[in-house]
C-alpha cells in the first residue's frame, strides 16, 4: 500500500507540476501580447500626436495670415476714413440703381461733405442738398446725371 500512496502522490505532483507549468506558460504569453498591445498603442498615440502638432502649427500659420490680413484691412479702412471723412461701410448689396446705372450704398459716421459722398450712400436725383462745409452746413444742387469727377454748383 505504501508503494501505491507513493505512486499517487507522484501522479498528483506530476499533474500539479504541469499545471503550474501550463499557467507560467499562459502568464508568460498574456505578459507578451500586453507588451505587444502596449506597443501598438504607443506607437499610434505617438502618430497622432505628431499629427495634432502638425495642424496646431498649421492653424497658428493661418492665424498669423488673418491678424495680418486684418492689420492691412483695418489700415486701409483708416486711409480711406481720412481721405473721405464720413463714409466708414460699403454695403454693395443694398445698393441702388437709376437708369441702369449701379450705385452701391454706403453707411456715413456724419453728414456728407460732398455730392459725390451723397451719390456714394445711394441718393441718384439731382437736387438740393445740404452738405457739411469747411465751417458750417451748405446748400448745393447736386447734378447726378453728371460724371462724378464734374463740380458740383455751390448755393
Amino acid at each position: 500500500m505504501t508503494s501505491f500512496s507513493i505512486l499517487l502522490r507522484a501522479v498528483l505532483i506530476t499533474v500539479t507540476c504541469s499545471t503550474c507549468f501550463t499557467v507560467a506558460v499562459t502568464v508568460d504569453e498574456q505578459l507578451q501580447e500586453l507588451r505587444e498591445n502596449y506597443m501598438e498603442i504607443k506607437e499610434a498615440t505617438e502618430t497622432k500626436v505628431n499629427q495634432l502638432e502638425a495642424t496646431i502649427s498649421q492653424l497658428k500659420d493661418q492665424l498669423q495670415k488673418q491678424e495680418s490680413l486684418l492689420i492691412s484691412v483695418s489700415q486701409r479702412g483708416e486711409a480711406t476714413a481720412t481721405s473721405c471723412k464720413c463714409l466708414t461701410d460699403v454695403t454693395a448689396a443694398s445698393g441702388s440703381s437709376i437708369d441702369g446705372i449701379s450705385r452701391p450704398s454706403v453707411a456715413l459716421s456724419g453728414i456728407p461733405s460732398s455730392c459725390e459722398d451723397l451719390g456714394l450712400i445711394g441718393h441718384t436725383l439731382s437736387g438740393l442738398y445740404s452738405v457739411m462745409g469747411t465751417e458750417q452746413v451748405e446748400t448745393v444742387y447736386c447734378d447726378f446725371s453728371k460724371l462724378p469727377n464734374e463740380p458740383s454748383k455751390l448755393l
